[in-house]
């Protein structure tokens, strides 16, 4: 595989991270240290480009794959297709995909188009022309171009005007079908192509739910193996050594980009049961995820194209699978993610960017749309279960633009917010006689919020020991805290969640992480006490960079207190949890 390796240079300077995928054309960030990239793939003018597609099948054909009730979701129907009039057209065949309201319209179906063997349109052999599922029809585009902005793997999504038979169906989506030949067209070699999409969650426990894309059976049966081995590492009673192995097993790095970037734009469509896909890198033993129809931006959670509070304060740790839940319980993982939710946030995703972007789209299909006589989408209605395709109005779609860009306002608003939300407090340690070294004050950091604090100690870091074995106690054998202290929240499990997309009830995982207190137990050295607490009193986000103020509390903290195994998913028994040497 093609991989470049990039740093990462976060704001404590502790981590070097590899890139995900990263491709030509690199733009570096000079305040964050991230290096982004932009394919050549990735011309954003490709975008705006409609694209037209005539197909001629025989009658009897036409009738079999276009009645209400498709006859046949599976069978290929011989064709002939053609990008422009008049030229030459190739011959093809076509299929009819899905016949759920997401995908099935009688006069408006999605369906696939298989090329011949040596053939290609668009420098793709397969093309799946899907009927688009929201009002302004531009989720999909704008969230696959921007996940390959940064230099995520994501299906190309574009517009294309399809006819059949001389009549006109209507403005579909082009897109890709994931298999090892993207892979190829992307410069991905070496690798498989990995979906869960059983509409089971039992499929994070049986790697015979997943489909593999290797033709090789070899290797189909040592890819399916690694993913056994996978699922027993994400497995919902995960151990602390089943996260540090997982780091060896999964591109962390990637994960947290993925996760960054769907959770940016309120993706819950990578749920735990279906859409759902991975490259495994056969030479590195590595799985990195991919970003494949995102359908962001409150598409699936408003109701009646109406948003409310929750559209779009979406939290930060949903949607959960079991990989996400078991990477949350690193810490390091935890910061990175965020980290490069900020980044994408501040830079690369900003809101300016995205909405700039969907009135240049909507401007691009307008005069197209205004012919479109199909024109629907799905929407939520309160009482049932899925949503169901309605016909809209064009005043509707541009309603649901609008929409679009404030729910981005919004959205961006929450998680600003979110991450600018730490808090801090010192307590004296309630010392127990003889239980703490005479030379050192005991005292507690609790720390709670969505991101890292630190301080800069400079030469006053000699004065201050780490409980870094939790002990309980801080001795004089202790270690010296780094220049830079450090610590982090954490996260625990909270159950009973009702809000409807969540559906802890449905799920393999029935709970929800939200962020928790943490504590840490330092020594300070009574000589330089005072010149310490100074320097305690204001830290640092080490997301945002914002000064936190910290609470010196009165009251003493209790030593049975410390150190919440119980209620928080990080402290595993992670030796570098909170130091940062």
């Amino acid at each position: 595989m093609n991989r470049t390796v990039v740093p990462l240079i976060l704001f404590l300077g502790a981590f070097l991270i590899h890139g995900t995928f990263f491709e030509r054309n690199k733009k570096l960030d000079k305040n964050s240290g991230r290096t982004f990239s932009t394919p050549e793939i990735i011309q954003e003018n490709d975008l705006y480009k409609i694209r037209t597609l005539y197909l001629s099948i025989l009658p009897e054909d036409f009738n079999f794959l276009f009645s209400k009730k498709p006859l046949s979701l599976t069978s290929f129907q011989m064709a002939k297709a053609s990008i422009n009039r008049p030229s030459a057209k190739k011959r093809v065949k076509i299929r009819i995909r899905g016949s759920h309201a997401w995908h099935w319209q009688s006069n408006k179906p999605s369906f696939r188009i298989r090329t011949s063997s040596n053939d290609q349109i668009w420098n793709r052999k397969f093309l799946d022309l899907i009927n688009p599922e929201d009002p302004t029809m531009l989720v999909n585009v704008i969230g696959d171009f921007l996940a390959q902005k940064i230099g995520l793997v994501a299906s190309r999504t574009r517009f294309c005007r399809v006819w059949v038979n001389d009549l006109y169906f209507g403005l579909y989506h082009l897109t890709d079908r994931f298999d090892e030949e993207f892979l190829q067209t992307r410069g991905i070699f070496d690798s498989v192509a990995i979906e869960g999409n059983s509409w089971k969650s039992e499929m994070w426990r049986n790697p015979d739910l997943w489909d593999v894309s290797a033709i090789n059976p070899e290797t189909h049966a040592s890819v399916r193996k690694e993913i056994g081995n996978l699922l027993k590492l994400v497995s919902p009673s995960a151990s602390f050594d089943n996260v540090q192995q997982l780091t060896k097993s999964v591109d962390f790095e990637s994960l947290a980009s993925w996760s960054a970037f769907l959770t940016l734009i309120g993706s819950l469509h990578a749920d735990d049961f279906h859409n759902q896909h991975f490259i495994f890198d056969e030479k590195m033993k590595v799985f990195s995820p991919v970003v494949w129809d995102s359908s962001g931006f409150g598409s699936l959670t408003n109701t009646g194209l109406k948003f409310e509070t929750e559209d779009f304060e979406i939290p930060l740790y949903e949607y959960l699978t079991p990989l996400t839940n078991a990477a949350f319980r690193s810490h390091s993982f935890h910061f990175l993610r965020n980290k490069c939710l900020w980044i994408l946030l501040k830079n690369h995703c900003n809101s300016g960017l995205i909405k700039n972007l969907a009135d240049k789209l909507f401007d691009a299909i307008l005069s197209f749309s205004k012919e479109e006589k199909n024109r629907g989408a799905l929407i939520n209605i309160p009482v049932l279960k899925f949503p169901i395709r309605l016909p809209i109005s064009l005043k509707t779609q541009a309603f649901s633009v609008d929409s679009l860009k404030r729910w981005v306002d919004c959205r961006f608003e929450f998680i600003q917010r979110s991450l600018s939300s730490a808090s801090v407090c010192l307590y004296p340690l309630l010392e127990v006689s003889g239980s703490q070294a005479p030379e050192f004050r005991s005292f507690v950091i609790e720390v709670n919020g969505n991101s890292p604090v630190e301080w800069d100690l400079g030469v006053l870091s000699f004065s201050v020991r780490l409980d870094k074995d939790k002990s309980k106690t801080v001795l004089s054998n202790d270690p010296f805290s780094s220049k830079n202290l450090i610590v982090y929240p954490g996260l625990h499990e909270v159950y009973g969640k009702e809000i409807p997309w969540i559906q802890t009830n449905a799920r393999l995982l029935n709970f929800v992480l939200e962020p928790a207190s943490q504590t840490y137990l330092i020594g300070i050295q009574r000589d330089n006490f005072g010149r310490v607490i100074q320097v305690l009193k204001e830290g640092k986000n080490s997301i945002t960079g914002e000064s936190v103020s910290v609470n010196i509390a009165s009251k003493s903290f209790i030593p049975e207190d410390l150190y919440p195994l119980q209620s928080c998913v990080h402290p595993w028994g992670d030796d570098k949890l909170g130091i940062t040497n």
